[in-house]
Formats: structure tokens, C-alpha cells, sequence
């Protein structure tokens, strides 16, 4: 009898994690509670041990991969079977991540199209990101000013302070000072 390992989930809110190393390869017999492999989830890294004995019969998805929790990894099979040398029938999950890829992005096809892999915390900032810009109002608001006198004023100082000090004056600057400056007269600034 066949019993499938798949992606553990690490924590309640973990959705996928990835596959950094397997421990034992294709064909290598297995103990319960052996460590079997590595993978990594948004927060932690952790090894994962076999959840039974026998012999490693397939691995479906190669170190380096990030996939859903609960997605099959391996297939751990007896070692009777193994030795009867019974095939092992598990599609891989690659091309039906593929195809759930491009239904998302309403193509027929990958081709053409550069699908990047984040993992770690870049992933969970951009799916932050997403989710934040996907239920959220975004707002903005622009204003336009005359800078002209701000302008002049950092022409004439510029050459003085770079001199005295070594240090290239910027308009940040300019803008903090007075910034600070105008909250002193503006007791309504200071609250």
C-alpha cells in the first residue's frame, strides 16, 4: 500500500511552503519518524519526518519548489512493492500548477510569460501588498506648487554650505527647515 507525504502546514495561516532539501532520494527505504526532508514556510524552517516505513517510490515535486500545503511531495510504498517493482502512478503537479497559473491570468498558455517565485518574506510582503490593494481604498492626492523661490534660495546657498561643511545641500533639507521653522509661528502645526 502506497501512502503519499505531502507539504506539511507549519502554522494556521500557512498556505504554501518550499521543499529545500529532500534527505533521501528515490528508491532509499525510510523509517517512521526518520527525517525525510526540509522544508521552509513563511516564518520557520523545520525537518519533516516519514510518516511511515518502507521505501521512497516517487518524488514528485524536486527541492527548490514552493507548493500548496497538503500538495503530494513523494510516495512512500512498501518494500514488497517496491521489490515487485509495481509502477508507481501519480501525475506530477507541476503541469497542473502550470495550467492553474494561466487560468488565473486568463492566457491559454504560460509561453511568453515570466511567472517569478517569491518565497520567504518577500512572499508574504507581496501578498500583503496585494490583498491591500485589492480591498482597500487607495487614495491620493497631488498638488502643484512654485518652487521658484525654494529653487533660488538652494542656488545661493549651495555653494556656501558645500564649501563650509562638505555637504551638498537638498531640497529636503530646504523643506525640513522650514517645516520647523513655520511650526513655531503656526501654533496649530504643533498639535
Amino acid at each position: 500500500m502506497s501512502i503519499e507525504v505531502t507539504m506539511p502546514k507549519l502554522a494556521l495561516t500557512m498556505r504554501e511552503g518550499k521543499l529545500v532539501e529532500w534527505l533521501k532520494k528515490e528508491g532509499d527505504q525510510v523509517s517512521e519518524g526518520e527525517l525525510l526532508f526540509i522544508v521552509e514556510g513563511e516564518k520557520v524552517t523545520t525537518e519533516v519526518e516519514a510518516p511511515t516505513s518502507g521505501v521512497l517510490g516517487k518524488v514528485l515535486v524536486p527541492a527548490g519548489e514552493t507548493v500548496s500545503c497538503d500538495t503530494v511531495l513523494a510516495v512512500i510504498v512498501s518494500v514488497e512493492e517496491w521489490e515487485e517493482g509495481k509502477a508507481i502512478t501519480i501525475e506530477p503537479v507541476r503541469a497542473e500548477a502550470e495550467e492553474a497559473i494561466a487560468k488565473e491570468l486568463k492566457v491559454e498558455a504560460l509561453e511568453g510569460i515570466r511567472v517569478v517565485h517569491l518565497e520567504g518574506r518577500r512572499k508574504v510582503i507581496a501578498d500583503n501588498m496585494l490583498h491591500a490593494w485589492q480591498t482597500m481604498v487607495i487614495f491620493s492626492q497631488t498638488m502643484d506648487a512654485d518652487a521658484s523661490a525654494l529653487l533660488s534660495l538652494r542656488e545661493e546657498l549651495l555653494p556656501k554650505i558645500e564649501k563650509e561643511t562638505g555637504i551638498r545641500l537638498t531640497f529636503t533639507d530646504l523643506l525640513v527647515k522650514r517645516v520647523a521653522w513655520g511650526s513655531g509661528e503656526m501654533p496649530v502645526l504643533k498639535a
